[in-house]
């Protein structure tokens, strides 16, 4: 598949995604976070539409959340094309259809998001509650 390609279907996607995205509350259940630890591939997007990343895994535990995301070009934590892992609280997150969306636009998003550990082949960071 080409770099344009998987651009405009990732564009595509968001832009599918911000339409839902918008009535989102934070509210994940234990069933919801069963899911989402199975979940791949599936965007991870902020409360108002824009592209974070494509999980790839998750860990939940208690009201504890780890995201592994891979980013794209797109995405608005992208770090040098290095894979992320989000660690946020579970109330910071809603599971609607197979999309996940964090409570928070881009923008808060962005200026939350604190990096804690930054290792060669990716990076943590913490989203505190926001």
């Amino acid at each position: 598949m080409t770099r344009f390609t998987k651009s405009a279907q990732r564009a595509i996607a968001t832009l599918a995604l911000s339409l839902t995205a918008a009535t989102a509350h934070a509210d994940l259940t234990a069933r919801d976070a069963a899911q989402v630890e199975k979940l791949r591939g599936t965007a991870v997007i902020s409360s108002d539409g824009a592209l974070v990343g494509l999980i790839e895994g998750a860990s939940i535990s208690g009201d504890r959340a780890s995201l592994f995301l891979k980013p794209g070009s797109g995405d608005i934590l992208r770090r040098s094309g290095k894979d992320i892992i989000i660690r946020t609280n579970t109330t910071e997150l809603t599971l609607q259809g197979t999309q996940i969306i964090l409570n928070a636009n881009a923008q808060r998003v962005r200026t939350k998001a604190k990096v804690i550990k930054d290792n060669d082949d990716q990076i943590t960071v913490n989203l505190p509650r926001i």
